[in-house]
């Protein structure tokens, strides 16, 4: 018995509002607040669910191997880089594939490219801005405020 792959992608923004993306059972869920809901220009339609097939699966798990999110550390915060920030946006990536998973989250603080051990300040900045930008290019979503 093969275990089907999830994933949760979530962020919360401070005076911005929050979404969550989770890929459960072949389809993958929105919630959250309408600012962040996907608008599928073709239907004309904001959507909160997006069928799955196996190649956009591939395609993502490629990525995320790339990316080597099995290697991000559960927690990252500005204190790693000498400051705190208490405004800004709060992360989180969990992912199960049948042989790896990950838990991963930040405030305003991310994995850099150099190393996924090492955290960098920037939203757009290093691995968790690849991760967004590949969310968004596999599934065909669009997330406001961020180039995808």
């Amino acid at each position: 018995m093969s275990t089907q792959p999830t994933f949760t992608l979530a962020e919360d923004h401070c005076f911005g509002g929050q979404y969550t993306w989770q890929l459960q059972s072949g389809q993958l869920r929105f919630t959250g607040d309408d600012a962040f809901r996907h608008f599928d220009t073709f239907r004309n339609t904001h959507v909160t669910g997006i069928d799955v097939d196996d190649l956009q699966l591939d395609a993502f798990r490629n990525a995320l191997d790339l990316l080597d999110v099995w290697r991000w550390r559960p927690d990252y915060t500005p204190m790693d880089l000498g400051y705190d920030i208490d405004d800004g946006v709060s992360w989180q990536f969990t992912a199960s594939f049948a042989d790896n998973e990950c838990s991963a989250a930040g405030a305003n603080a991310f994995p850099s490219f150099a190393d996924p051990l090492i955290t960098v300040a920037s939203l757009g900045a290093g691995r968790y801005g690849m991760l967004l930008a590949t969310f968004c290019d596999t599934f065909r979503v669009r997330l406001p405020g961020v180039n995808c």
